[in-house]
């Protein structure tokens, strides 16, 4: 019986810290998407940013993937929102995917 609770404990523990760990990853994907739309489209509207990391996010998940992240609209939209807070002088600096990486992760932080 202890065994078992052992087991059950232990696996309980690394479902919680899988589910923190991709929590923790969504920004950050959120980020690299927006950059790679970002460099293509600089001015793009926040509907078509949104559609853009909603699109790619679910996309880029296995059909049979057992821990699907669902889309954060609300966490895309602080991501959109650091992008669009930039000014078009700050924006038109960015040319580079880790650039822009750069960028967002320091404002994202930061607000």
């Amino acid at each position: 019986m202890r065994r078992i609770m052992l087991a059950l404990t232990v696996l309980i523990a690394g479902t919680a810290a899988a589910e923190d760990t991709t929590a923790q990853h969504t920004p950050a994907t959120y980020i690299n998407i927006l950059c790679s739309s970002a460099l293509n489209k600089p001015d793009g509207s926040v509907d078509y940013f949104r559609n853009q990391i909603k699109d790619v996010s679910t996309q880029s998940q296995s059909p049979s993937a057992i821990n699907r992240t669902e889309f954060d609209e609300e966490e895309a939209d602080k991501v959109i929102e650091t992008w669009t807070s930039l000014s078009k002088a700050e924006r038109e600096k960015v040319t580079t995917q880790q650039q822009c990486q750069d960028t967002l992760t320091k404002g994202y932080q930061a607000g």
